[in-house]
């Protein structure tokens, strides 16, 4: 206990007016308990982030123009990226939409198919790497087709050497009619004798009203 105004004055100093040393003890403990929390909460913050980098570096969209939006630049009718192909004994009508999307302004249309044989959309080849797992999406929307009708979506598999598809990774869909945006999913392993990737969607004839796809996707999985 200060028994002079100088002992008073000393405490005063160093651990501010009227406190004991207990009480500069335990402002300080809180202080430090205080700092430790907000240190925490950083790391966890940062731990976050690199973990949602990683996330996003790991599923980067393999292919450029994922919503049809932009125009070749050699030919302004067609979207960049992206190309069509049909049986010789099919006829369809194929549309670059302008007013029906899943996301931003545009899609991709497949009409009527008649005659023989099936038609698709499909985008050009991408390099992939061998052993890899690969996931394709795309979004599809239905109007005036026939309940029941089988549509296809694809992972054409190419070779540099020889030139050539070595073999292709598809699932089928069953459409019961009219359908609202719906997601498609296709998944495949890139073999050791593979380089590159195509993703194809088929209409197969007799098929009538019209497809519209839209926001393509194709992530490496590992």
């Amino acid at each position: 206990v200060p028994t002079s105004l100088m002992e008073r004055f000393d405490r005063n100093i160093v651990y501010g007016p009227d406190s004991s040393l207990s009480t500069y003890c335990e402002r300080r403990i809180s202080e430090m308990k205080s700092f430790t929390r907000i240190l925490m909460l950083l790391l966890l913050i940062l731990g976050l982030l690199i973990l949602s980098g990683m996330a996003m570096a790991a599923e980067i969209n393999l292919i450029k123009n994922t919503s049809m939006e932009l125009a070749d630049s050699s030919n302004p009718n067609m979207p960049s990226g992206w190309k069509t192909w049909k049986s010789t004994t099919a006829t369809i009508d194929f549309g670059w939409s302008k007013d029906v999307a899943y996301d931003g302004k545009c899609s991709l249309v497949l009409g009527e198919v008649s005659g023989a044989g099936s038609a698709c959309w499909q985008t050009g080849v991408i390099n992939v790497v061998k052993g890899k797992k690969y996931k394709a999406s795309i979004y599809i929307k239905a109007q005036g087709i026939a309940p029941g009708e089988e549509v296809t979506f694809s992972l054409y598999w190419w070779a540099f050497a020889p030139r050539a598809i070595i073999h292709r990774t598809s699932e089928k869909y069953e459409l019961t009619g009219d359908t609202d945006w719906m997601l498609v999913t296709v998944e495949g392993v890139a073999a050791d004798d593979i380089d590159q990737v195509a993703v194809h969607f088929f209409r197969t004839a007799p098929a009538q009203g019209r497809i519209w796809i839209d926001k393509a996707s194709l992530v490496q999985l590992d």
